[in-house]
Parts: C-alpha cells; structure tokens; sequence
C-alpha cells in the first residue's frame, strides 16, 4: 500500500465470526448454569499445561544438567501463546501437553535403554496424543527412532522389532 489503510477502512472479513455484546465465547454461553463448566475446563487447561512443562522438563534433564532443563521448562512455561492456550478451552493445549509427554518419555527409553515392555507406555501416550488430534500421528517417527536406538544399543534387531511391537 502506498498509502497505509486504517483498519477501519478496510472490510469486514464476512467469514469472521462476531459475537453481539463484545468478547464472549462463540460456544458456550454465559450463563450462571455454564459458569462452573468453563472454570473447570479452564482448570483442566491449566493442569495439561503444567503437565507440558513438567514433560519438558523431565525430557531435558535426560541428556543435559537440570539448569538447562529448568531454562527449557520456563521458555515454554513463560511463552505468551503457551500461556494463552493454558488459559482456554481448546484440544490444542491437551496435544502439546501429551506431545511434550511422550517425547520426553521417548528420551528416557533411548537415554536408559529400557526393554521392549516399557514401550507399551510409549504406546499408551501415542494413542491419547492421536485421540486428541490427528496430526499427532506424526509422532510415529519418534517411535522408529527409539526402535533404532535400541537396535544400535543392543546389537540385535529382535530387541527392536519387540520394542516397536510393545508399543503397538
């Protein structure tokens, strides 16, 4: 633009959707009936995301000393749209919540060179991961690494191929 529009000459987005009477949320009224399910989903928020920052916490203290892992727990913790989902109602935060979660657990099977029989949980986190949004499936990657990682560490294929499986 050569010369810069204000925003209130530019158009409404039709698709945009707009709520009578300000900042309300589009889903669940505010009603006094509805007021305990929005404080308690917004506890459950807030649960999933110290959950998060615990996991990243915990994944980091896998490979590096806890100052770094306390760093790495607090830049998560302390950043605005992680702050933000943790105070909302939305799936988005339950999915980094378990992401965080199972790539921290995936860490520690690869750091401690767990057996096959502690993939089943491995398993476990993937499938709640996938439940709460389809593009965790994803994280499958994660679990061909930590098969790769117990194939080098043990020097047999036998010890992956259980791991993989376990965790089916």
């Amino acid at each position: 633009f050569s010369n810069i529009p204000l925003d209130t000459e530019l158009e409404k987005n039709p698709h945009h959707f707009q709520t009578i009477g300000g900042n309300r949320n589009p889903f669940i009224d505010t009603t006094p009936f509805t007021v305990p399910l929005l404080y308690t989903g917004r506890l459950v928020s807030t649960l999933l995301g110290a959950l998060g920052v615990g996991a990243v916490y915990f994944g980091a203290v896998q490979t590096l000393p806890a100052a770094v892992g306390l760093l790495s727990a607090a830049l998560v913790a302390f950043h605005p749209m992680f702050l933000f989902l943790s105070a909302s109602l939305s799936n988005d935060l339950a999915v980094t919540a378990l992401i965080a979660a199972l790539l921290a657990y995936t860490t520690f099977l690869i750091v401690r060179q767990k057996k096959p029989r502690a993939y089943s949980l491995w398993g476990v986190l993937f499938a709640l991961a996938v439940l709460t949004k389809a593009n965790a499936i994803f994280l499958a990657i994660a679990l061909a690494v930590a098969c790769l990682a117990a194939w080098r560490w043990s020097g047999r294929l036998r010890q992956a191929l259980q791991s993989g499986l376990a965790a089916m």
